[in-house]
């Protein structure tokens, strides 16, 4: 059962590595090919030539007990024939006949021989740019081999010969070069294209540690993808994108995030949230502003909380005071009433940050805060809480003592996986509920995919 599982859970994680990184496997494995086919054009073609060779043992007699004995001379001797081809005296016989065009050297880089398996016959093979040139040299080598042979094996009483090499089969010039072998190589160029595009992407998923996909989050963290928001330009301007007039594929990723925020605390949903992310410059102010649109869209009255107090930018992005706010309400007795800002989203209620205050920290663990919260939320659907990054400061960690759920804006491809990590850890020495993540700027591709249905549908 152990190894089924093992066998499963191996199988998971590369069906993820491959899905999310087949591009970089199938560039490796075309650049590959090509590389392999211009190198093969490069190369200077050579052409192979081929004589063949008979090998004959034994005198004229003719009985089979003769015949038998001649045939195992002939197949013992013509191993040694085949050694005797790149002979100096082979060579020098092969050189004489060819003229001062061929030297010796040059034979014995060019020449080779091969036995044919359980055979008595000899094949003298030469290698030449030229076709016709390399027929020339095979033909001058075998030549000279029937005749070191004859001599070789001549009695010396005179007669005939014990034994006899006779060509059979002259070599001759062949328009197809032996190499450069363009196909083979071409497919050993996909196939080595395609380990090192597999060892990229191995080397990669152990060694990344950054936020790329959804589908690592539950592996990864532990915890639920709550939803992925595409880099969008609509959401470049810094406001609340366009639920009405103007969808694109961020209006629905905030959307999808609204559905599952319902679904992530069925039995005991969460009203008042807290929207963070571990660093600075993730996009928790931006998803949280986009959070509250979305349910107000949804038909819910919503208050959104700018309680970064540390870099505050919910007023400033819908163009209110930043003036007055949730500093106000905690360091003096004010009516909540008069900090409440209505904005351009009928159902939107903001309460900024207001006047910038020295002991962040503290004003937000007071217990006025948890009160003024349960205000909010008495009066409104949700409350969203726009709070400061969990690792720099521990504003968000005191803040969510006070709220039903946090949601963890992770920036795709920047955000690393042990800060996640690190966030989960404070979080969760604050017992806090955290409801899941948001992974923000996802890049177009893969996800995009998956919003074309609703782009279709929206854009009717």
């Amino acid at each position: 059962m152990d190894k089924s599982t093992d066998a499963v859970t191996f199988y998971r994680l590369w069906h993820g590595v491959l899905k999310k990184g087949w591009w970089v496997v199938g560039i490796s494995v075309l650049g590959s090919g090509i590389a392999a086919m211009m190198i093969s054009l490069l190369q200077t073609p050579i052409y192979q030539s081929t004589a063949t060779l008979y090998v004959t043992s034994g005198g004229a007699n003719d009985s089979a007990n003769s015949a038998y004995q001649g045939s195992l001379a002939s197949e013992q001797r013509v191993a040694s024939y085949a050694q005797l081809v790149l002979s100096e005296a082979v060579v020098s016989g092969a050189v004489s006949r060819l003229g001062p065009s061929a030297s010796a050297g040059q034979l014995v880089e060019v020449v080779e021989s091969r036995v044919v398996p359980e055979t008595v016959m000899l094949e003298v093979s030469a290698n030449d740019e030229d076709p016709e040139r390399a027929a020339l040299l095979a033909n001058a080598v075998a030549a000279s081999i029937v005749d070191y042979v004859g001599s070789l094996e001549a009695p010396v009483s005179g007669g005939d010969p014990f034994a006899k090499l006779t060509v059979v089969s002259p070599a001759t010039s062949r328009p197809v070069p032996v190499s450069p072998r363009v196909k083979r190589n071409v497919a050993i160029g996909f196939v080595l294209g395609g380990c090192a595009g597999l060892l990229v992407l191995l080397f990669r998923a152990r060694f990344d540690n950054r936020v790329r996909a959804d589908d690592d989050v539950e592996s990864q963290s532990g915890l639920v993808a709550l939803g992925t928001v595409l880099d969008d330009p609509a959401i470049g301007e810094g406001g609340p994108v366009d639920f009405i007039s103007s969808p694109s594929v961020a209006t629905e990723g905030y959307r999808r995030l609204r559905t599952n925020l319902a679904f992530a605390m069925v039995d005991d949903p969460a009203h008042v949230v807290l929207v963070t992310s571990a660093n600075a410059g993730e996009g928790k102010s931006t998803t949280a502003l986009n959070l509250a649109a979305s349910l107000v869209e949804g038909g819910n009255r919503v208050v959104l909380v700018d309680a970064d107090l540390r870099k505050p930018s919910q007023a400033s992005r819908l163009g209110l005071s930043s003036a007055i706010g949730l500093t106000t309400y905690l360091s003096n007795p004010s009516a909540l009433s008069d900090l409440l800002q209505p904005t351009e989203i009928a159902g939107l209620e903001i309460l900024a940050a207001g006047p910038s205050a020295p002991n962040p920290s503290e004003l937000l663990g007071s217990a006025r805060t948890g009160q003024l919260l349960r205000n909010l939320a008495d009066s409104h659907d949700y409350v969203i809480v726009d709070s400061s990054p969990v690792i720099p400061v521990t504003d968000a960690a005191v803040v969510s003592q006070f709220v039903d759920g946090v949601i963890l804006v992770a920036n795709c491809d920047s955000t690393e996986w042990s800060e996640v990590s690190q966030v989960v850890k404070v979080l969760g020495h604050a017992r806090a509920s955290i409801l899941g993540i948001v992974l923000n700027r996802a890049r177009k591709g893969l996800f995009e995919a998956n919003y074309g249905y609703y782009g279709e549908r929206v854009d009717m």
